[in-house]
C-alpha cells in the first residue's frame, strides 16, 4: 500500500464482453480534451469495425440517429432502420450522434493530410472543413496547400475561404464539361484532348486556368453570374429576415458566412458585371460592405476613388459605412 491506506476505492464492474469492453473504454477516451479530434475519430471508426459496422453504414446510422433526434422516428415503409445493437452502441459512448458523424467524417481525409494538419495546429472544427463536398475529393497536395493558408485563419474565415473555393471550383468545372461538350459536338466526335480536369481547376483563390479557354466560356461566363446575382439576392433577402442572436439588434443584416460569402475580389468583380449589365445592387451592396467593415473591424472600408464613385453612384453613402459601435461612439 504505497498511498498508507488499508482499503483503496474502487468501482466492481460485472464482467464485459469484448465490444463492451471496447465500448467503455473509448467512452472514457471520447471526453477526455488531452486527446485531439483525429485521435477521437480513429477510436470511434476502430471501435464500430469491431462492431462489425463499416465507417460508411455507421455514418449514415449515425445520420438516421440525429434526424430522429429532432424530428421523431420517421414511420415511412422506405425509412433507413438503425438496428438497435448500434443504437446501444451509440448511446454507451455518452457523444451526440451528430458529433460522432462528425468524427467519422476524417475518414474522408488522407492520414498524412490528418497528420500535417495536427502538425499545423489546426483544431477540430477546421479540419471538419476539409471533408466538405468538392473538398474532401482533392488531392493530399491541395489539401495540404489548404492547410497552409487557414492554418492562421480564425474559423470564420476558414469557412468563407473553404466556401469561395469550392464555388470556384465547381464552377471551373461546369465550364470545363462544357467546353468539351462544345468541342465533342463539333468535331462530331469525343474531344482530342487528354487534358484532365485537373489541369484546368486548382482549388483557391489563386485559380490557374488554361487561358485558351477563356475566350470561349466568356458567354457562358455571363449567364452563369447574371444566374447567381439573382440567387444571391433571394438568399439575401430571406437572410435579413432572421437576425443572429450574437449581432446587437441595431445591426443592419445577418448574413452567415456558410451561405454567403462575398470577399473583396468577388465585390470587385461583381462591381464589373453590374456595370456590364447595368444591375442595380442598391442596398444589397450595402449590407456587403457593412459586413466586410464589420468583419474587418475597420471604420471605414477603404476603396480606390473610381471604386468609391462607383458605389456611391449605386447607393449614396455606402462606401463609408460606420459599424454600430462607432455611431454610439
Amino acid at each position: 500500500m504505497l498511498a498508507g491506506l488499508k482499503e483503496v476505492p474502487a468501482i466492481i464492474k460485472p464482467a464485459l464482453s469484448d465490444i463492451d469492453a471496447k465500448v467503455l473504454a473509448i467512452a472514457e477516451n471520447l471526453h477526455r480534451k488531452d486527446l485531439s479530434p483525429i485521435e477521437k475519430s480513429r477510436a470511434l471508426i476502430a471501435l464500430y469495425e469491431s462492431a462489425g459496422y463499416s465507417s460508411e453504414l455507421a455514418a449514415k446510422y449515425l445520420m438516421r440517429l440525429d434526424e430522429d433526434n429532432h424530428r421523431g422516428e420517421a414511420k415511412r415503409s422506405d425509412a433507413m432502420v438503425v438496428p438497435e445493437h448500434f443504437k446501444g452502441i451509440a448511446k454507451k459512448l455518452g457523444l451526440a450522434a451528430n458529433r460522432q458523424w462528425q468524427l467519422l467524417k476524417y475518414r474522408h481525409l488522407d492520414e498524412g493530410v490528418l497528420n500535417y494538419a495536427h502538425e499545423k495546429g489546426l483544431n477540430g472544427n477546421k479540419i471538419l472543413l476539409l471533408t466538405q463536398k468538392g473538398i474532401a475529393e482533392r488531392g493530399v497536395a491541395t489539401h495540404k496547400r489548404i492547410i497552409d493558408r487557414i492554418s492562421d485563419m480564425s474559423e470564420w474565415e476558414a469557412r468563407e475561404y473553404i466556401h469561395t473555393c469550392t464555388v470556384y471550383a465547381n464552377s471551373m468545372r461546369e465550364r470545363w464539361a462544357k467546353e468539351k461538350e462544345r468541342k465533342e459536338e463539333a468535331s462530331g466526335g469525343p474531344a482530342s484532348t487528354t487534358a484532365n480536369i485537373e489541369e484546368y481547376v486548382e482549388v483557391g483563390p489563386d485559380t490557374v486556368v488554361d487561358r485558351s479557354m477563356e475566350s470561349a466560356m466568356e458567354q457562358d461566363e455571363q449567364e452563369e453570374e447574371s444566374a447567381k446575382l439573382s440567387r444571391s439576392e433571394k438568399r439575401y433577402a430571406r437572410l435579413v429576415r432572421d437576425k443572429d442572436s450574437r449581432k446587437p439588434q441595431e445591426s443592419l443584416a445577418y448574413l452567415s458566412v456558410n451561405e454567403l460569402c462575398l470577399p473583396v475580389a468577388y465585390l470587385r468583380r461583381l462591381q464589373k458585371q453590374a456595370k456590364a449589365q447595368n444591375i442595380e445592387l442598391g442596398a444589397y451592396l450595402t449590407y456587403i460592405l457593412f459586413y466586410k467593415v464589420e468583419r474587418s473591424g475597420l471604420t471605414t472600408l477603404v476603396l480606390s476613388r473610381n471604386e468609391k464613385a462607383w458605389f456611391m453612384s449605386k447607393n449614396k453613402g455606402c462606401a463609408t459605412v460606420k459599424t454600430e459601435k462607432e455611431k454610439e461612439g
